[in-house]
């Protein structure tokens, strides 16, 4: 990456990557901060029945997918 920056290409940005898959990811990743707000959210409730391990990994998902958009 920073063999990258020094090439002082543009950089780029998947839109599509971020929207179909970044942004689910980033929903089911804050539902323990959205449930705390004392709103219904569409499948909150079930989803952290699920536990904590799907949270992680989403947020984890959320965390390559918004690294690997950034393309130069």
């Amino acid at each position: 990456m920073i063999i990258e920056i020094k090439e002082k290409k543009q950089w780029t940005f998947d839109w599509f990557k971020v929207v179909a898959i970044g942004i689910p990811a980033l929903y089911i990743a804050s539902l323990p901060i959205l449930s705390t707000t004392g709103m219904n959210f569409v499948f909150a409730i079930d989803l952290m029945l699920m536990g904590t391990k799907l949270i992680t990994i989403a947020g984890i998902v959320f965390g390559y997918v918004l690294l690997d958009s950034l393309k130069k």
